[in-house]
């Protein structure tokens, strides 16, 4: 009697493993979960990390190694999945992959892929939609540059316009970043804090573009917003909407600030809020006036940065309650970014610097901001970028006789309520 038990028993055991196996040979026995956007583009200049976690489903340990794929590289330190990894029941481990542009020969479409070691028919890869999807660019020549309460998001700019891969720099010294501005060489970076209401002042390395070296400014210890940089790069402009200000802050030899003064624009300034426009000299200055709907237009003193002789204009009556303003390359137009999610497109007199005709767009619907700042396309003039803090895009807007073609809508998983963008020259 007992005989025919075990018998039963070990008929039951081997059923229920034929069918655990059958059930394993209908699915993956190790997936994948991506930990990263798959689907990129990277510049041939320029590399681009994609991490998966790697988990395996078998109730059986499996030793695995990833197939080659040619211009990307798999990192293997401690913390990541080493070339060859061994995993037991629901075990895993970060895949981690470095694209090198310069060392793919085309598109990637497809992987990764990872085998039982020394069986190249036990494979297995990512569902359909987490597969890697790169596309290989033209190489870029400058960067973008996001502030968001989440820190700085740096974007490769290429050659097409476009952006490249883009990544998050969230440095503890950031206390919900409103702006962000660089000087024209693209070597240093002022943050401005509206956590703290205080400057973030940083090294960029103007090959790579990251962000580095960060410490805070001890000038000036105010309320302020957004803020703007003089073409030559000695002054930095904060705008102070509560105290109807703008603070004038000299720029060091290092790049510190010095002691700032300020400027109420003779009295016009009656809510200054949003980034400070300049024409390509420094001569003159464009201060957003949130309050009475206008723009400020300043002379400015290229050697102490002092305002003077600041009049006001309303756009021809397309500024409403404006949040930034910014001037093409050429300093012949000015764009000035509304509340109503609009943008005032304004062509400048050569002779004194004031408006003489304005129109405005709204991105084709595809603008959503709200406290945002502008920056147009640094190197040609081409584009402009328009961040759109609601939606956590950026617009990107071809510039057509002193307006706007048809905008389309850049997406990126570090792109997470911009406030403002600036570019580098290039």
């Amino acid at each position: 009697m007992r005989t025919n038990f075990c018998i039963i028993r070990l008929l039951s055991s081997i059923v229920g493993l034929c069918l655990l196996n059958a059930a394993e040979a209908g699915s993956a026995l190790w997936t994948y979960t991506p930990l990263t956007e798959t689907t990129i583009t990277v510049a041939s200049n320029e590399t681009a990390t994609i991490q998966y976690t790697v988990t395996n489903q078998s109730m059986v340990p499996h030793t695995l190694e990833m197939t080659p794929i040619p211009g990307i590289s798999q990192t293997t330190t401690a913390g990541h999945c080493a070339s060859s990894f061994t995993l037991g029941y629901h075990e895993s481990c970060t895949l981690t992959l470095v694209v090198t542009g310069s060392a793919l020969s085309g598109n990637v479409s497809g992987g990764p892929k990872t085998c039982e070691q020394g069986n190249s028919l036990q494979c297995y890869q990512p569902n359909l939609e987490d597969l890697l999807n790169i596309t290989l660019a033209p190489s870029f020549n400058n960067f973008a540059y996001l502030a968001q309460p989440s820190g700085i998001s740096v974007c490769s700019v290429l050659s097409n316009s476009e952006f490249g891969a883009c990544t998050l720099n969230t440095n503890e010294i950031f206390n919900i970043p409103g702006d962000i501005v660089l000087n024209k060489a693209g070597t240093r970076a002022y943050v401005l804090n509206t956590g703290d209401d205080s400057v973030i002042n940083c090294e960029v390395d103007s090959v790579t573009g990251q962000i580095q070296t960060c410490v805070k400014e001890t000038n000036p210890s105010a309320d302020f917003n957004y803020g703007g940089l003089n073409p030559g790069g000695t002054f930095l402009y904060l705008s102070s909407y509560d105290n109807n200000l703008i603070y004038i802050c000299p720029i060091m030899s290092d790049g510190g600030l010095g002691t700032c003064s300020t400027s109420n624009g003779g009295g016009t300034f009656d809510g200054p809020n949003g980034r400070i426009g300049f024409n390509p000299g420094g001569s003159n200055a464009y201060i957003p006036i949130y309050n009475n709907d206008s723009v400020s237009i300043c002379n400015v003193d290229t050697l102490t940065g002092d305002f003077s002789a600041c009049s006001t204009s309303s756009g021809f009556g397309t500024i409403n309650s404006p949040l930034g303003a910014d001037l093409n390359d050429n300093g012949t137009i000015l764009y000035v970014a509304n509340d109503d999610n609009s943008i005032s497109i304004c062509t400048i007199s050569s002779v004194d610097g004031t408006l003489t005709a304005c129109s405005s767009s709204d991105g084709n619907a595809t603008f959503d901001f709200y406290g945002d700042a502008i920056n147009p396309f640094a190197s040609n003039n081409s584009y402009l970028y328009v961040p759109n803090d609601r939606n956590s895009t950026v617009s990107k807007c071809p510039i057509i006789d002193n307006t706007l073609g048809t905008c389309t809508v850049i997406s990126r998983q570090s792109i997470d309520g911009a406030l403002s963008v600036w570019l580098s020259a290039g």
